[in-house]
């Protein structure tokens, strides 16, 4: 078992200028990786840290720090968490929120049905078909939840601009210094997600840091340091506003390896299970995925601090994309972020791809 991938510099340095290169050069319109003979390509490099991984043994499988409540300072969050780039829990620093003593199913199908949302389809598989989004009615989105269906409302940012209410719920601005560099930084985007349970997501990982508020029902998720990503099979998306992964990671290691993703198994992961009032920070450019184990309402709030944090080819390739652009003349022409240029239609698309 190991805690540490120590490869050498020159095969990392190898993966990163293969995929740097062919990003720019086809960004998402020949495949996962690029034409045939660039996919063979990147086998040559897979291969080569593949071999040189076997000696590390399977990576091992640790708990994300946490802490409760009155247990860590904001300074010394700050010192140990938001400024190394590290995950962390706080474990009921939300209990007291009224969004944890109001917010479920029928609080929204109550107050909000008939509000329009996009949710992403099948919430339940890892195929291009959890991509794929469909506007729904909020009633619809709790009827299918109940009835167990496989709707997931994710990344919710025009809800919850359009309900501001709903923020003060939460008690953003208390929070807002924890995942702030300095005074002058802010919370950039709020976003609302629902959904049934057995639904979950396939790994992916995005610029700006997020501190998950986990409202009702629990959530399992799962960490992998940026610096594994050369293990985590990222594709090559058409902008870099979020990188993603199609590991099944969901099935077992033997299925994992022979499905073609033999890499991901050699990856130290750090695991957190979310429980409503428990706060969850993740750092920028840390590949997550997550199980949500049983009905369950949540919010993500996240800020743009330090733009090279993380992973330096990611944050590079991020902060020169129009996306990006986007996004900051967004958050200063109207002071937030929206599905379109930071949530769910950036996020997800009506097309298959990831």
């Amino acid at each position: 078992m190991n805690n540490n991938l120590n490869i050498k510099k020159s095969t990392r340095i190898k993966f990163w200028s293969h995929f740097i290169k062919n990003y720019y050069k086809y960004r998402g319109t020949a495949g996962d990786f690029g034409p045939e003979k660039v996919s063979l390509k990147r086998k040559i490099h897979e291969n080569r840290i593949l071999h040189e991984s076997e000696k590390f043994g399977d990576g091992v499988e640790t708990e994300v720090p946490s802490y409760n409540k009155n247990e860590i300072s904001i300074e010394d969050f700050k010192e140990k968490y938001l400024f190394k780039n590290r995950p962390v829990l706080l474990k009921g620093f939300g209990k007291d929120f009224e969004a944890c003593k109001k917010w479920n199913l029928d609080f929204f199908e109550n107050n909000y049905g008939n509000e329009i949302v996009p949710c992403r389809q099948n919430g339940k598989t890892l195929s291009n078909e959890t991509l794929l989004l469909k506007d729904v009615t909020i009633r619809e989105l709790v009827k299918d939840i109940k009835n167990g269906g496989s709707l997931f409302g994710s990344n919710l940012s025009d809800f919850l601009n359009e309900n501001e209410s709903l923020k003060s719920d939460i008690n953003l601005q208390e929070f807002e210094k924890y995942i702030c560099f300095r005074k002058r930084d802010k919370i950039a985007s709020t976003q609302l997600f629902m959904s049934g349970g057995n639904t979950k997501t396939g790994f992916h990982a995005s610029g700006g840091v997020n501190l998950f508020y986990q409202i009702y029902g629990v959530k399992k998720w799962t960490f992998v340091n940026p610096d594994y990503t050369p293990w985590m099979y990222p594709v090559l998306r058409k902008d870099l506003f979020y990188t993603g992964s199609k590991i099944p990671w969901t099935n077992p290691a033997s299925d994992i390896a022979k499905s073609g993703f033999p890499l991901y198994n050699y990856v130290p992961k750090q695991v957190a299970v979310l429980e409503p009032g428990d706060i969850l920070f993740s750092p920028q450019w840390w590949w997550h995925a997550i199980e949500t184990r049983s009905s369950s309402i949540a919010v993500a709030s996240r800020a743009m601090n330090k733009m090279i944090l993380g992973s330096t080819p990611f944050s590079l390739m991020w902060v020169t994309s129009k996306e990006f652009r986007a996004l900051v003349k967004s958050i200063i022409t109207t002071g937030v972020a929206t599905d379109k240029t930071g949530g769910a239609l950036i996020a997800f698309d009506k097309k298959s791809e990831i």
